[in-house]
């Protein structure tokens, strides 16, 4: 019954690693300024999992989880598709909004 527990926590704390290691990928070199995001996007970091782009002028909100590699649109304006390949750092996430702002003010 002990070697059970033991090996869970073993387990558990193997997951955590990994979970570090992937974060400190995701965020490596990044300055996130609200210059850094461009002009029409706010970078708000909630901690050290949870971070949230705004688009300050049409509304829209993308939540990020780097260390699970999960983007989640929120709020009643829907972000727009952003096409990013696994594993996607938060520069990336940046880029590709950044890239999607330009186009559309570049279509209209």
């Amino acid at each position: 019954m002990g070697d059970t527990i033991l090996h869970f926590k073993a387990l558990r704390i193997e997951r955590q690693k990994k979970k570090k290691m992937s974060l400190q990928k995701a965020i490596e070199g990044i300055d996130v300024t609200d210059e850094s995001c461009g002009e029409n996007l706010r970078f708000i970091r909630y901690s050290e999992y949870h971070y949230r782009i705004v688009h300050k002028n049409l509304g829209w909100m993308i939540d990020i989880w780097p260390s699970t590699q999960r983007l989640r649109s929120v709020g009643k304006v829907r972000a727009p598709f952003l096409p990013i390949a696994t594993p996607w750092t938060i520069k990336d996430v940046l880029e590709a909004a950044n890239t999607y702002e330009l186009q559309r003010e570049i279509s209209v």
